[in-house]
């Protein structure tokens, strides 16, 4: 299993949820931006259509789906665990 952060690309299978989960939620359309398309600073969407903010992927406030992200970068026999502060860089 490769490893994911908020960097990098979702999953495949997280990735149609989190465009899903993204085009329903309010904070998502408010940073889209107005009439002229662009984002609010520190915003942008990427080629995959996913918003993200600077540079890190925008999970909308979803338990199910935050908690299958902790579960990839947490439990995940490759990357063992580190601690707190290693596990959030991670996510």
């Amino acid at each position: 299993m490769e490893s994911e952060t908020a960097y990098s690309s979702p999953a495949n299978s997280l990735l149609p949820i989190l465009l899903e989960l993204q085009k329903g939620d309010v904070l998502a359309a408010r940073v889209r931006g107005g009439p002229d398309g662009r984002c609010k600073p520190g915003w942008h969407v990427d080629k995959a259509g996913l918003l993200r903010h600077h540079g890190k992927a925008y999970v909308p406030p979803d338990g199910a789906v935050r908690a299958e992200i902790m579960k990839i970068c947490h439990d995940s026999q490759l990357a063992g665990h580190f601690g707190v502060k290693k596990t959030k860089a991670l996510v």
